[in-house]
């Protein structure tokens, strides 16, 4: 049978589970999660808490608490997405960075809508997971999980072109009279945001261990990364971040 904290002790107990209840259900914001399955989730979570507030007649006692204890202060119950600003800025930064290379997808499927060649380049995917992974050991970073990094974000950048291009055969466009050059003009761009986006891996390495990163990083890709991407691509992109902002890289 579970044991609950006696009297004494249950106003300090019952804060702390509320703060927990009201992170988890910003966190539950950004999940993949239907609307019903959310509010039977929030009413589990929630339930107990209110059969234990209701049927405590010391309920003062709790709202004392709130008053004088500093380990426990209403700021922290209201906003536990609060990260430092320097922090904030270094999630920022990498989830820019991604949505500009999510941008330049648009300029990949054109050129290669007009030429006809297909959107999977296993050679140059290769060429690029190499040179990353090279990278990553003189920034000090873990290879493998970099090599990971940009797969995704190749995968990503590959799932908005076969989006487009899924639109423009359903409506026939004919060829783009202004396509960019694959190999003059787009790669430069993408070699580029590779070097912006392995500083930005480097940056993410020193992140002060926070339990709210993750979900100010999911809060933050829905604002920073323009909702003209596809959804799945974006969710894709961001994916190998989720879980690892709170470690060392």
């Amino acid at each position: 049978m579970t044991s609950f904290p006696d009297n004494k002790q249950r106003p300090c107990w019952l804060l702390k589970a509320i703060a927990t209840t009201s992170f988890i259900i910003r966190t539950m914001a950004c999940q993949s999660l239907s609307k019903k399955s959310k509010k039977l989730t929030v009413i589990r979570l929630i339930l107990p808490f209110c059969v234990l507030a209701f049927s405590q007649p010391a309920l003062a006692q709790a709202r004392s608490y709130v008053t004088v204890a500093g380990s426990l202060t209403i700021s922290k119950i209201e906003n536990p997405l609060t990260l430092s600003h320097a922090d904030a800025e270094k999630i920022d930064n990498i989830l820019r960075l991604i949505d500009q290379r999510l941008g330049v997808a648009r300029q990949v499927a054109m050129s290669k809508w007009n030429s006809g060649i297909p959107i999977d380049d296993p050679v140059r995917e290769a060429q690029i997971l190499r040179r990353v992974q090279q990278q990553a050991i003189a920034l000090n970073l873990d290879s493998a999980w970099v090599a990971n990094f940009f797969q995704a974000q190749i995968d990503a950048n590959k799932l908005y072109q076969h989006h487009l291009h899924d639109q423009w055969r359903q409506s026939q466009h004919p060829p783009f009279a202004q396509a960019p050059d694959l190999v003059l003009e787009v790669r430069p761009i993408l070699d580029a945001l590779q070097t912006k986006l392995l500083t930005a891996l480097s940056d993410l390495k020193n992140l002060s261990p926070s339990p709210t990163s993750q979900a100010y990083l999911c809060q933050r890709a829905s604002q920073l990364i323009h909702t003209d991407v596809n959804i799945a691509a974006r969710n894709m992109a961001i994916s190998p971040l989720l879980g690892k902002v709170n470690q060392a890289l």
